[in-house]
């Protein structure tokens, strides 16, 4: 698993770096990627959807490389149902939950929200995710 590109301008320098790693080697590669971009972080675009765009960029620059996946980061504040919906057409491979999304129940155990239960089942039956 790796880190995204820090900024957008370093896209082709990135996806070159990952070509050069998907045709030496047989490893399997899986991009880091929140949801989307947290509210007010300067280091992210500002226009909604821009993390699938920047995803949508670096596999369109790696010819859809088949080892070449998407780890994502389930946020506490699930996004938007259309931009989580245009993720369900990505090798998304990994879904990445901090303990912060979890919620107690009545007896103190932790648990997912409705709404969190509803995603990930909705990856579930979409691709091979792995819940970690």
């Amino acid at each position: 698993m790796i880190a995204p590109p820090r900024r957008p301008a370093g896209l082709y320098n990135y996806a070159s770096v990952l070509n050069t790693i998907l045709r030496d080697s047989q490893v399997q590669i899986n991009i880091l990627l929140p949801f989307q971009e947290e509210p007010g972080d300067p280091s992210q675009r500002n226009d909604e959807g821009s993390v699938w765009q920047v995803w949508n960029t670096i596999q369109t620059l790696t010819n859809y490389h088949s080892r070449l996946s998407v780890a994502l980061q389930i946020p506490k504040d699930l996004p938007p149902k259309y931009l989580i919906k245009q993720w369900f057409a990505e090798p998304v491979r990994i879904l990445l939950c901090n303990a912060e999304v979890f919620l107690s129940n009545n007896k103190g155990y932790p648990v997912l929200s409705k709404a969190h239960q509803r995603l990930l089942n909705s990856f579930m039956r979409v691709s091979s995710a792995m819940f970690v």
